[in-house]
């Protein structure tokens, strides 16, 4: 459902322990138990097509088919300036 690329990888690694733990228990709930995501449509992202909200972090996605790529992870208080 969730694939990675290298740079969304190097981000969420740069990102302490507690809270990639966090993102990577969200992902599999949402993979294994198949719970709705908080997932939202971005309108001013030129690449971005939606958005996961996982505690103080964004997943930043594109949609191709029923699969999201995570193009990026961003902490909340620097993704949107």
């Amino acid at each position: 459902m969730f694939i990675f690329t290298k740079i969304a990888e190097k981000t969420l690694n740069k990102i302490d322990s507690v809270d990639r733990e966090s993102i990577l228990y969200k992902l599999r709930q949402i993979k294994e138990w198949k719970i709705e995501p908080d997932i939202s449509k971005l309108h001013k992202f030129w690449e971005a097509s939606h958005r996961l909200r996982i505690g103080d972090y964004r997943l930043i996605l594109k949609k191709i088919d029923d699969w999201y790529v995570v193009l990026d992870v961003w902490h909340r208080q620097s993704i949107y300036r």
